[in-house]
Formats: structure tokens, sequence, C-alpha cells
């Protein structure tokens, strides 16, 4: 299945010191671990919305809007704020 996804992706974000730094600074404001590193990749994807049902995530991201670069949503906020949006 994840082989299915990643056949039709037109982007790959490889890892790289970048990335690791990134997510260093990320940790220092309270986001441990993969989840720094997953906020470190979408960044450098340039994604517009980062989305996850980590309610512990997302309450972290939230006090942290100003300092990423990509909008941390859980699915509903996502489909209300950004699929529904009129």
């Amino acid at each position: 299945m994840i082989a299915d996804i990643m056949s039709v992706a037109t982007d790959h974000i490889v890892y790289s010191d970048d990335i690791m730094n990134r997510a260093a600074e990320i940790e220092k404001n309270g986001i441990m671990g993969l989840d720094a590193v997953h906020l470190a990749c979408a960044e450098k994807a340039r994604v517009d919305c980062f989305i996850t049902c980590d309610d512990v995530l997302l309450k972290k991201a939230s006090r942290l809007k100003g300092q990423l670069t990509v909008k941390v949503l859980s699915l509903l906020s996502f489909m209300n704020e950004e699929v529904f949006a009129i």
C-alpha cells in the first residue's frame, strides 16, 4: 500500500543535515522525535498543511504557529477550513 502511494508521488523528501537541524530546532520547542522530523520534512516540501490525529502534537504545534512554516491541523479542522471553506 505504501509503495502504491509512493509510486504516484511527484516529490520525495530525502534525509539531509538541513532537515535534521530543523528537526532539532523544532524539538527545542517541545515537539519530540519523529514528530519534529516529520514537521521538518513537511516544511522542506513546502506543504500548506500537515494533518495529524495526535492531539498532543496539535496542542504543541498550536503554540508554535509563528515558528512553523506549515499549518498543523486535525483531519476535521482540515476538512472544515480547507476543503469545505466557503
